[in-house]
């Protein structure tokens, strides 16, 4: 499934995904005209890029978007586990989420210096990998992760710091999973999140 190729370049091959780009969704998009009161049909949603492009563009539409590649999840539990099973069985979640780099990093010197916070990016690079499609799953699929979200992006937050908020809430989830072998409730991850 990994292949290095030269360079260090890593390639991961997810049987039967090609995602399309985005110059060519928004192209496909504009090609379609897609006029008020069509139902929009994406019958091989993927990542989500044309459906993405549609939403840029055309707004009030029905959008009915299916991913029927059901190996996207099995691909990105084996990777969470496979970088999951590496760490010892003591470490708390707030040192899981420092492994992993999604801990902030604040940068303040003094009265003068005051940046904006920012991930560490310290730790496991291929855990923060394995997190970023499941995050975007959850962002748009599981409700209370959804309006988790959507009530960062409505606090002027950009969408990847959204999605990045989420990838470190899916990682506490999974640390409460291992440690006390529940099933996941969205619920109890996002106890804030009234679902209306």
């Amino acid at each position: 499934m990994k292949k290095t190729a030269a360079q260090g370049v890593v390639i991961v091959a997810v049987p039967q995904l090609f995602p399309t780009p985005p110059e060519l969704a928004d192209r496909m998009v504009a090609l379609a005209d897609i006029r008020p009161g069509q139902r929009v049909l994406e019958p091989s949603a993927g990542t989500g890029r044309i459906i993405d492009a549609i939403r840029r563009t055309a707004h009030g539409y029905a959008i009915t978007a299916v991913e029927l590649n059901c190996n996207m999840a099995q691909v990105s539990a084996m990777q969470l586990l496979a970088e999951l099973s590496t760490l010892p069985s003591d470490l708390t979640v707030r040192e899981w989420v420092a492994h992993s780099g999604l801990d902030p990093a604040h940068e303040i010197s003094g009265s003068s210096v005051r940046k904006a916070s920012r991930i560490s990016r310290a730790g496991n690079r291929h855990l923060r990998r394995a997190l970023y499609m499941p995050a975007l799953v959850a962002s748009r699929c599981d409700p209370y992760a959804k309006a988790f979200f959507e009530n960062l992006l409505a606090r002027n937050k950009a969408r990847l710091q959204a999605l990045i908020a989420v990838a470190r809430k899916l990682l506490h989830a999974i640390y409460g999973i291992f440690r006390s072998g529940f099933k996941y409730e969205g619920a109890k991850l996002f106890p804030r999140i009234t679902l209306s």
